[in-house]
């Protein structure tokens, strides 16, 4: 049975994630990509394959569900900018 095209729609998702404009949707595009490259590597027996999709499959799915934060600035606070010029 000929299962290579799973590989091949894994590809086409993954290159296709970089047309999206929201990082969410990029990740998550992406994570779904890993999880179809997970299921070929089980079905032709390739370790690394399924080992390194999960990890990116993981953290596409953890920070685009807000694991990862993006920094925070107060109004207060100066902006980056204003740190840098006062160091001069």
């Amino acid at each position: 049975m000929k299962l290579e095209w799973i590989g091949w729609v894994a590809t086409a998702f993954f290159a296709s994630s970089y047309f999206f404009k929201q990082p969410n949707a990029l990740r998550k595009v992406q994570a779904g990509a890993a999880l179809l490259w997970v299921i070929y590597g089980l079905i032709i027996h390739a370790f690394p394959v399924v080992v390194a999709n999960l990890v990116v499959a993981s953290v596409a799915l953890y920070s685009s569900f807000g694991g990862a934060t993006k920094p925070k600035f107060d109004s207060e606070s100066p902006a980056p900018q204003d740190r840098l010029q006062s160091w001069n």
